[in-house]
């Protein structure tokens, strides 16, 4: 059973900006998303207990009853400011959006500078993920989607950079309806020894996957786009596959105004959600 309480109280000390009940919090100033009708949605800070750990989540729902849901799933550098935007966002399109802190395991405040350091800590944090975890927090904030909006709610997630290689090992689970992935450079490469990459899970994906890169990311080469596709062609899985040759890595962290590959790649998320959640 999953126990959800508002953060009215700091977490250990450490949950810094994350208040009461209701109350919308942002991280530093500007992370509002440009056009969308704050007064008409709320945000908040909740906690879901997954194996016995509170897991902080991010929410952001929308005025009048939602689309559908989608949980957001984070970068490496954790349920930050730009996260929280982008749930936001996805709220703002009319779905009921979560983002849970899928560090909670070891560190349920985190967050990470973009920097190389916090790179480095942001991996470290990814690496000790298992997939069984990963699965019970969205199998949790699932759940919890369930019970606010009810059991026939159909659910998609979308997720960037780690988040983006988790979107697709969520798209194995039922609970999902689709997958939105974003650069995910962890989905042919597993960065722990101990850990199978998530392609090798090609033949147990059950939800469509819309994938979204950058032709300059350094760190996800043409090779591991042709290989995913190969993988999931061999498997016979639905998938839309879009490459945006101008855009490095990250491309679309700060939304759909960042640049013109998220200008062009937005819209399609939008459909592709409206197709499968409908």
């Amino acid at each position: 059973m999953n126990l959800r309480r508002d953060l009215a109280e700091e977490t250990e000390g450490r949950l810094h900006r994350r208040r009461s009940k209701g109350e919308r919090v942002r991280a530093q100033p500007g992370a509002c998303v440009p056009g969308l009708d704050y007064a008409r949605m709320k945000t908040q800070w909740i906690e879901l207990e997954v194996d016995g750990s509170a897991m902080p989540s991010y929410v952001a729902a929308p005025d009048g009853r939602p689309l559908g849901a989608v949980v957001v799933l984070q970068e490496i550098f954790g349920v930050n400011a730009p996260m929280q935007k982008l749930t936001e966002l996805t709220a703002g399109a009319g779905y009921f959006a979560i983002a849970p802190a899928l560090f909670h395991r070891t560190d349920p405040a985190f967050e990470a500078e973009y920097s190389g350091p916090g790179f480095a800590k942001g991996l470290a944090a990814a690496g000790a993920v298992t997939f069984e975890g990963a699965i019970a927090d969205i199998r949790a904030a699932c759940a919890y989607v369930k019970e606010r909006l009810g059991p026939d709610t159909k659910i998609a997630t979308w997720g960037f950079c780690f988040g983006g290689s988790i979107a697709m090992l969520s798209a194995t689970m039922p609970e999902i309806s689709a997958a939105v992935s974003f650069y995910g450079g962890q989905i042919v490469k597993s960065a722990v020894p101990s850990r199978p990459s998530v392609l090798s899970l090609a033949a147990e994906v059950v939800a469509p996957i819309f994938f979204a890169f950058g032709g300059k990311d350094e760190h996800i080469s043409p090779e591991d786009h042709a290989a995913i596709r190969k993988a999931l062609n061999e498997n016979g899985k639905p998938y839309e596959f879009r490459v945006f040759p101008q855009e490095d890595h990250g491309f679309f962290r700060q939304g759909p105004d960042g640049n013109p590959g998220s200008a062009e790649v937005w819209p399609l998320v939008q459909q592709f959600l409206a197709a499968h959640l409908a």
